[in-house]
């Protein structure tokens, strides 16, 4: 859940520094398209000075989110380092309780497979008592 918070806010970031990058294309091709222009030289150069303005207050802004996207980055880094660790640390206690698990189905396999062999070997012994029983009487 942090995580995906982390992200989200990291992804945010990135958008506002690509619609920054956006602005100061579009600046500096409004401010080149004035070069151009049928208006009146010095309407032009108005127009040209307040784009390539424009374009670099919108440059200076993307500068200052470089570090809190830089900072955003760090946070998704550590966000993922903390759950890919919890996620270790939740499959190595699975595997302990596995092994746990086998363990103690092993040892009932066991003293299930002992108890049936004591009967069957009481089973014998009965019968052969019976059967030594039986010759006693025979002779």
């Amino acid at each position: 859940m942090e995580l995906e918070r982390r992200a989200a806010l990291a992804a945010r970031v990135e958008e506002l520094r690509e619609g920054e990058r956006a602005r100061i294309r579009a600046g500096r091709e409004c401010a080149l398209a004035s070069i151009c222009g049928s208006e009146p030289e010095e309407e032009r150069l108005r127009e040209r000075s307040m784009e390539w303005r424009s374009a670099e207050e919108a440059a200076k802004r993307e500068q200052q989110l470089e570090p809190v996207a830089q900072a955003a980055a760090r946070r998704v880094a550590e966000g993922r380092e903390e759950f890919l660790e919890r996620r270790k640390e939740r499959r190595q206690v699975e595997r302990v309780l596995e092994a746990e698990q086998e363990r103690l189905r092993e040892e009932h396999d066991r003293r299930m497979q002992r108890g049936l062999d004591d009967w069957f070997g009481m089973k014998e012994a009965r019968r052969r008592k019976g059967w030594v029983i039986m010759r006693f009487f025979q002779s």
